[in-house]
């Protein structure tokens, strides 16, 4: 089972915010070992993705495989020097996971957004 990923713009961000939708936003790149290990450990896992689906939480990916200077300004702007990056965005605020996710750390956040 894998859930619908949505390409990260911080456009699509902010007007999803603006929907008072809470996003999963995961920053990941294919030479990423910790990022993939995040991903096949537990944002693939399908309790995560059903309690997700559920909530109705957007999970949107911003890949870094190829550099981009929008990435690098967003992993700046979170106080990270690189990746993995992982936040849950609420409506009116944002909590940053840690670098080796647990579904429980995401769990946790996401019911801290209502």
């Amino acid at each position: 089972m894998y859930a619908k990923i949505t390409t990260y713009s911080s456009h699509t961000l902010s007007h999803l915010l603006e929907e008072n939708r809470i996003v999963l936003l995961d920053v990941t790149a294919s030479w990423c070992v910790n990022c993939h290990y995040n991903k096949y450990f537990v944002l693939k896992q399908e309790g995560l993705i059903d309690f997700l689906e559920r909530r109705n939480v957007v999970l949107m990916r911003a890949d870094y495989t190829t550099k981009s200077e929008g990435i690098a300004q967003l992993i700046k702007e979170h106080n990270r020097v690189g990746i993995p990056l992982n936040i849950v965005y609420c409506p009116k605020t944002k909590i940053i996971l840690p670098e080796i996710l647990s579904q429980k750390d995401i769990v946790s956040a996401v019911n801290q957004c209502n």
